[in-house]
């Protein structure tokens, strides 16, 4: 389809979600607002982001559905859905598109870009539910669920951090590796892509000897989280293997 994004601008977004499309096209439809579609002569209402936008919802209800049923296994049916509640709201969702820089990449109208669409608590919820689907469709519900599993590390701690920034893993894994006697994390930038303009920075996170998570970002603060992120996912998987 190629239409408003360039093929390496696709190439970072995959890398720092994690997951890389066999057909971009659908990653494509998942970024094009209806303002967009409207400018372009090619295109019609069907390419813009809504309709993977209604699957995505389900997709994230029922994956992290699944994911706090497992997670609370004394939570009463009331319980888990105030916690699903918490975690699947526009709030919460267009912080984790923040998080992975979303907005940088949405295709939206002259008029709807002039007034700052691309930061829009609204717009960065959809896309981030279209995401969710275009994974799906293109590589199954178990590369939906890893992506799930990656972007919600938080969800077995209850519910989400409310302040107005991104939610802060540095803090929640500093606090997870005392707790299980670990060393404090360390991080390193061990790489940077990209031109000047679209700095993309890599960072590893380590306690003691032990690498736990990579995170990749367009600050090294952004990185950094991400690979707290990750690195919270790693001890979970630790944990459920004791």
């Amino acid at each position: 389809m190629r239409y408003g994004l360039k093929v390496k601008e696709l190439l970072v977004l995959q890398e720092i979600i994690g997951y890389h499309f066999s057909n971009p096209d659908i990653l494509e439809y998942a970024l094009s607002h209806l303002s967009f579609c409207n400018e372009q002569e090619n295109l019609t209402q069907e390419s813009s982001y809504e309709r993977l936008e209604f699957l995505g919802d389900a997709i994230l209800e029922f994956l992290i559905s699944e994911v706090l049923y497992r997670a609370f296994p004394e939570e009463r049916e009331g319980g888990l859905t105030r916690l699903r509640t918490a975690w699947v709201n526009e709030t919460q969702l267009s912080r984790m598109a923040r998080l992975i820089n979303l907005g940088d990449y949405i295709r939206l109208g002259r008029g709807e870009s002039r007034q700052g669409g691309c930061q829009k608590d609204s717009i960065l919820a959809d896309v981030y539910e279209a995401l969710v689907a275009a994974i799906f469709l293109d590589g199954g519900i178990d590369a939906a669920r890893k992506f799930i599993a990656s972007q919600f590390v938080g969800l077995p701690y209850g519910m989400p951090d409310n302040n107005e920034d991104i939610q802060d893993y540095k803090s929640h894994l500093q606090e997870q590796l005392q707790q299980d006697n670990y060393p404090l994390p360390t991080y390193c930038l061990i790489n940077t892509e990209g031109p000047d303009h679209k700095r993309i920075f890599q960072v590893e996170v380590a306690s003691g000897a032990m690498v736990m998570g990579v995170g990749k970002g367009s600050s090294k603060k952004k990185a950094e989280q991400l690979a707290a992120r990750e690195a919270l996912t790693f001890l979970g998987s630790l944990d459920h293997g004791r």
